[in-house]
């Protein structure tokens, strides 16, 4: 124990000691040499250098070898050498010329310019197409907003006018009853004074697309494509036209009477009201209108002095109570009024089917 706890030995396990703690302190304090830094790492990178340079010729010799051994490693061990381009700063060089032949260089300064019939334009809409060099354009009853959006778009794509204006349709919104179109200049009108329910006839026109040129057409003169859907189109109206023809009567004979309150009772409704059912055995008595025992009509004691129409034509109390309820499609009791509602009128308007005068 004297051995080690001697003070010669006792450096051994003391880390503090006085001796060895002036040494530490002198090592921190020692300022390292920014030079020598620098100095060490270039003298590595230069001695690599020179190994790389003097493995070289060896590498070089060692590749020629295997390549007469092994000539299928030829394309993998020789180099590629590699074409870089040189870019000459502020050197304006003399244009290219074009190993182009005078006849190749006049065609394209003069190319050739292919005839609109040849080209492929799709429509957008079925109400315009195109043949030779025209666009073909339409117009029917069954026209919507939407197509004629579209036809302008159509017009448009070619640097063409389209312009419709005087566009009604019927009270029912069901075809066209007034239009007026023209197509670079050059189209048609269609309007009728008080026309409630008589659909437009088709029409429409063309324009060139190569010459400054346009005109109007009625459908039998169109393309085949644009007569056949006109003729589709005018059959449809004339059909939904026929199938309201006593809601047009209704709404033309109430709107000549002027503004006013009004009361509609549809054959259904008169049914339903006027005769008992299981569900309703008692009948309560309308003040506008009622069913006798046989189901012919019967006008309310109130309503009995109201001037009265039937399909739009004056008519009388004692014809109008000889329509059997099978005969009998709808009644409108109104009133009308004028000079701040003083002056009042009151209307039985009765309609029937088939229409009778």
């Amino acid at each position: 124990m004297k051995t080690f706890t001697s003070p010669e030995h006792f450096t051994f396990t003391n880390h503090f000691n006085q001796s060895l703690l002036k040494s530490r302190i002198a090592m921190m304090n020692k300022r390292k040499s920014n030079w020598k830094a620098v100095g060490k790492y270039g003298l590595f990178i230069t001695s690599i250098w020179v190994c790389a340079a003097f493995t070289k010729p060896y590498r070089a010799k060692v590749a020629a070898q295997i390549v007469e051994q092994v000539p299928e490693l030829e394309a993998v061990l020789t180099p590629k050498t590699k074409h870089e381009t040189i870019f000459n700063d502020f050197i304006f060089e003399a244009p290219v010329r074009s190993s182009l032949d005078s006849t190749s260089f006049s065609d394209i300064q003069n190319p050739v310019v292919t005839n609109t019939d040849t080209q492929k334009y799709i429509s957008a809409t079925k109400y315009i197409i195109y043949k030779n060099d025209a666009l073909y354009w339409l117009i029917t009853p069954k026209t919507t907003m939407e197509d004629l959006v579209d036809m302008k778009k159509e017009f448009v794509k070619h640097n063409q006018t389209f312009e419709v204006s005087g566009f009604q349709l019927d009270p029912l919104n069901s075809f066209i009853i007034s239009v007026e179109a023209k197509g670079n200049g050059c189209g048609y009108k269609s309007f009728i004074p008080d026309n409630y329910d008589k659909p437009v006839s088709s029409h429409g026109g063309y324009v060139s697309l190569t010459q400054k040129s346009c005109g109007t057409l009625d459908s039998q003169k169109m393309p085949d494509e644009l007569k056949v859907l006109a003729q589709k189109d005018d059959q449809l109206a004339q059909v939904l036209r026929q199938k309201n023809r006593i809601s047009y009567l209704e709404i033309k004979t109430s709107d000549s009477l002027g503004p006013g309150g009004s009361t509609s009772i549809t054959k259904e409704t008169l049914l339903k009201l006027a005769k008992p059912t299981p569900q309703n055995s008692l009948v309560k008595q309308s003040n506008y209108l009622n069913l006798t025992e046989n189901d012919f009509l019967s006008i309310a004691k109130p309503r009995r002095n109201d001037i009265i129409l039937l399909n739009g034509n004056p008519s009388t109390l004692e014809e109008v109570e000889k329509i059997h309820i099978k005969d009998f499609y709808s009644a409108i009791f109104k009133e009308t009024w004028q000079e701040n509602k003083l002056l009042r009128q009151h209307y039985i308007l009765i309609f029937t089917e088939p229409l009778n005068p």
